[in-house]
């Protein structure tokens, strides 16, 4: 019998209410993260099979979805080496928080959880919990922190219910994203968003 979450109790139909949903939001904004989703079953029910993650855990109910970002001073210098050193210290804390929201889906709140790994294609899923958008150049965008958010996701058989969808920030009719070379290229070729997208960095 589904049943709202109000201790650690176990349960095999374990529903979060909205209050539940917060607190669970606020502990993981708490553990590090900038934002947070969620996305119930209807979300990615009808995904392909490869993209649905069902298909890797099919008990799935519920996904939780969220992002630490990068500073946009790392993206305005040169030097490489400290965007790509951060870059790589930020997956690590993904990771780090990724594991630890799964540990307190089970252990107190009587789920399962199943932790992706960062280096997964992990932006569809995060448009499904209402994160951002992604646009035509692929490219994930949030309103607040633009292309820098590092994302993480946990699979579980909690029911949430799903935040809603976030709009576009991608400015209309923009096309600086794309190749400025000739025609033919334009559809293939792309320029690093973090050096011509307006938005970039969030909403103007």
């Amino acid at each position: 019998m589904s049943k709202e979450y109000y201790g650690n109790d176990k349960v095999s139909n374990l529903v979060l209410g909205k209050a539940s949903k917060e607190q669970l939001r606020q502990i993981i904004q708490d553990y590090g993260a900038h934002v947070c989703g969620f996305a119930g079953r209807e979300r990615f029910q009808n995904l392909r099979k490869e993209s649905n993650p069902c298909t890797l855990f099919e008990e799935t109910k519920s996904i939780i979805s969220f992002g630490i970002s990068l500073p946009k001073g790392v993206y305005r210098i040169e030097d490489a080496a400290i965007y790509e050193h951060y870059n790589k210290k930020l997956v690590d804390k993904v990771e780090e928080v990724t594991y630890k929201i799964a540990m307190l889906v089970e252990q107190e709140y009587g789920g399962i959880a199943v932790p992706l790994i960062s280096t997964g294609n992990l932006q569809l899923l995060a448009v499904q919990a209402g994160l951002g958008t992604i646009e035509q150049n692929t490219y994930f965008l949030n309103s607040k922190y633009g292309e820098r958010l590092i994302l993480g996701a946990v699979l579980t058989n909690m029911e949430i219910e799903s935040d809603s969808y976030t709009r576009s920030i991608c400015m209309p009719d923009c096309k600086q994203c794309m190749s400025q070379g000739n025609e033919e290229k334009n559809a293939k070729e792309l320029k690093p968003i973090e050096q011509v997208c307006p938005v970039r960095f969030g909403e103007l």
